[in-house]
């Protein structure tokens, strides 16, 4: 497998999302009201708990086929788990559209209809990343994208909608034509193909529903901040909150395609030094990456004004981009690899409480949305650090200590003590002059590579 391959691969889809996120970002809160806002991305936080009504089922089959060659897997029993996957989801949705309707609850009729599509779209595209099938993966994605993009700026920009449901809508409809487009891609393959059923689709759940918990405690863990501002805050403290958490999103779009790469990889064992230059590289690309807080600074300052105050948690929240990077592509895909599902979920709920308890704290003492986001960007820091326990050989080194301490100190004075401009430009100088000061050869390194290639 050629990881660089891979990653430029899922990195292209993932580029385009990211240009239409950019467009939608803007766009979609400039179109809605506060209020309106508010609940559309009510609606985008609880549907990351959806894959919670596949019990785990697609975890276990991601965790069974890792590394594998998808020619080599018998056909009969991977259409099997796909029949059985979507009678059970069918089932799921008909539960949650008959109470949404029978308790007239637009937002409940919304997430039943939400379940099958968007899990659907998750059997494969998981399917696709376990057995590195990248370029069926990110065409799927640019489908995804693509209708997305086309529903939202149809909704924003022409029509002008101001009915947070019709974005909802517009979210929905683009995971129902990913999903019926890979469905018809499937039974295109399995024509013919006979059904083989065995114990395997029950081990599926025992294996994959402690991946699955632990996959939920992550999303909890990188949502619970958002929980404690809508339930202990205004509305508008919600909609600004929510806000930026939109404009990290953006960044974290291209960040996913280097972690979504990293499971078949680390699956192929490529080596504990290998390993240890890579988390070298992510956690320099991460401090990288905290220098979008300026740009994004700027297109809210000139256009979208009312979303001002949502910029004193970006000033603080992008500051976790180098912390966050490492876990997501790393640690816990490394957790994966290892099959050690049980010690994974130990973890992550115990960093969970860290992060409640944080945040608890927060929400007692300072009340607003800025000690919400420095609680969060210490839960994020603990972790990084907590985690190398389990993985001895990533302990950090003085070095990396010396640079992650130097690069946050700079990116809260650039981005609290001067305008987007001036912070900017003296941010990017700083970590340019720090990167050649502590990573100079590995970064002589990996130019070398890359100029081979």
């Amino acid at each position: 497998m050629n990881i660089g391959k891979s990653i430029a691969r899922v990195f292209s889809a993932n580029f385009l999302q990211l240009m239409t996120s950019i467009i939608v970002g803007f766009f979609v809160p400039a179109a809605l009201s506060i209020e309106g806002y508010a609940n559309l991305r009510t609606y985008t936080l609880y549907i990351t708990y959806i894959g919670f009504t596949h019990l785990g089922f697609v975890d276990g089959m991601y965790i069974k086929y890792g590394g594998k060659d998808p020619y080599g897997i018998s056909r009969q029993k991977l259409k099997a788990e796909h029949r059985f996957f979507i009678y059970e989801q069918l089932a799921v949705t008909l539960l949650a559209v008959g109470i949404g309707i029978m308790l007239r609850k637009p937002l409940i009729l919304f997430l039943g209809l939400s379940v099958l599509p968007i899990n659907g779209y998750s059997f494969h595209r998981m399917f696709f990343q376990a057995t590195g099938q990248f370029i069926k993966y990110t065409r799927c994605a640019y489908v995804y994208t693509c209708a997305y993009f086309v529903f939202n700026v149809l909704l924003a920009l022409v029509f002008r909608n101001d009915n947070a449901w019709m974005y909802c809508a517009a979210n929905m409809g683009a995971n129902i034509i990913v999903f019926v487009f890979l469905e018809y891609l499937f039974y295109r393959q399995m024509r013919g193909v006979s059904v083989s059923y065995d114990d395997d689709l029950l081990e599926n759940i025992k294996v994959g529903i402690f991946v699955l918990l632990g996959n939920l405690a992550v999303n909890m863990f990188y949502a619970i901040d958002q929980w404690f501002v809508k339930g202990g805050l205004t509305d508008a403290d919600f909609a600004f909150y929510a806000f930026a958490v939109s404009m990290m999103s953006l960044v974290n779009v291209l960040f996913n395609a280097i972690g979504i790469t990293f499971y078949n990889y680390l699956a192929l064992d490529p080596g504990k030094e290998k390993i240890r230059d890579i988390k070298t590289i992510l956690l320099w690309l991460g401090t990288i990456a905290s220098t979008a807080y300026f740009p994004l600074a700027a297109i809210v300052n000139i256009f979208l004004m009312k979303y001002i105050p949502s910029l004193n948690v970006v000033a603080i929240s992008f500051a976790a981009f180098p912390y966050m990077i490492v876990i997501n592509a790393l640690y816990v895909n490394l957790y994966k690899v290892e099959k050690n599902e049980r010690k994974y979920l130990k973890e992550v709920v115990q960093m969970l409480a860290v992060a409640a308890i944080l945040n608890t704290i927060a929400l007692l003492t300072v009340k607003n949305i800025q000690g919400i986001s420095l609680a969060t960007l210490l839960s994020f820091i603990i972790w990084f650090f907590y985690a190398t326990r389990h993985f001895s050989y990533l302990k950090i080194q003085r070095k990396e200590f010396a640079y992650l301490f130097f690069c946050i100190i700079l990116f809260f004075i650039c981005s609290h003590c001067f305008s987007w401009l001036y912070g900017g430009i003296i941010y990017v100088i700083g970590i340019t002059i720090m990167s050649l000061l502590f990573f100079r050869d590995l970064i002589k390194e990996q130019l070398k590579i890359i100029i081979k290639r």
